[in-house]
């Protein structure tokens, strides 16, 4: 007998009530910090004592959960954390996207001037989904809303997303500010919870809510080169999610699930659980950066 609860089939059963759970264990900051054009960045979704060091985490919707995770985690560190974030557009400036007072091409050249020209950020985070700006070329590689091909996914005549993203890191680094870069978080092929309730309702096992690695390395192979060689530049420390996430070997695989619970909400973005994990390989670089100086 199932009840059905936020569209979920619910049972009387801790395992349900977990998969459940995870569905719905998003950020509360996104009416907040993301898609929103304040009048001034200075206060604008800042978290922490920002009054010595901070640190710009630039992003798209991927970068919410992981944002939230973070603040919730600052404790007394010494640095602040602001968000950047446009769910749904990429995390670097385009010269063709301008024009558009509240859109987000205003928005990014807005707040990459504003962090360029901030002595106290000291480190700028990218964390974003960025296959779907740079394979998205393939359709196989989009996700939903990026297969119409928008103009700043290598629209014929615009500049190549690789380009535009490597110059913004480059002008990040001239002044004097560190960059860390996430590599991609893996995409499973369903709805992890979805999939979960699924296999939960027919008896089934839970440790197939996985990927193939190989699959996800096809799908974000563009974004994989373009970080691997923005990583060998001076002052830029990647963080790669599949190391938490994926296993190496003959069978390696990504999971969606670990020990019952879910780690994403829905296909491609991590929940809380998730989102922590990524959470404390950042925090494990910042820390590092903050006893040097930031």
């Amino acid at each position: 007998m199932f009840h059905f609860g936020n569209g979920f089939p619910n049972r009387f059963s801790g395992e349900a009530r977990t998969i459940a759970s995870g569905a719905i264990e998003v950020s509360p900051y996104w009416h907040q910090c993301d898609a929103v054009m304040p009048e001034t960045f200075g206060n604008f979704c800042v978290f922490g004592d920002n009054r010595s060091r901070e640190v710009a985490v630039i992003g798209d919707s991927h970068s919410m959960e992981i944002f939230w995770k973070m603040s919730d985690g600052l404790g007394k560190r010494p640095y602040a954390l602001q968000a950047f974030a446009w769910h749904g557009r990429p995390p670097f400036t385009d010269p063709t996207a301008r024009g558009d007072s509240m859109g987000c091409g205003y928005f990014r050249d807005k707040s990459k001037t504003y962090i360029l020209d901030n002595a106290r950020i000291g480190t700028v985070v990218f964390l974003a989904n960025l296959p779907s700006y740079f394979d998205c070329t393939v359709k196989k590689h989009c996700l939903g809303s990026y297969e119409n091909g928008p103009s700043y996914v290598r629209a014929q005549g615009t500049p190549d997303s690789t380009n535009l993203m490597n110059k913004d890191i480059d002008a990040y680094i001239a002044a004097g500010k560190k960059v860390i870069i996430m590599y991609p978080i893996p995409e499973m092929k369903w709805n992890v919870p979805w999939y979960m309730t699924s296999r939960l309702r027919f008896s089934q096992s839970l440790d197939e809510t996985a990927v193939p690695f190989g699959l996800h390395k096809a799908r974000a192979q563009k974004a994989i080169a373009f970080i691997d060689q923005e990583g060998r530049k001076p002052y830029v420390t990647t963080v790669n999610p599949v190391d938490p996430l994926c296993s190496r070997g003959a069978k390696s695989h990504c999971v969606g699930q670990i020990n019952g619970v879910p780690l994403y909400y829905d296909q491609g973005h991590l929940n809380g659980t998730g989102a922590n994990m990524v959470a404390g390989q950042i925090f494990s670089i910042l820390d590092s950066q903050a006893r040097d100086g930031l």
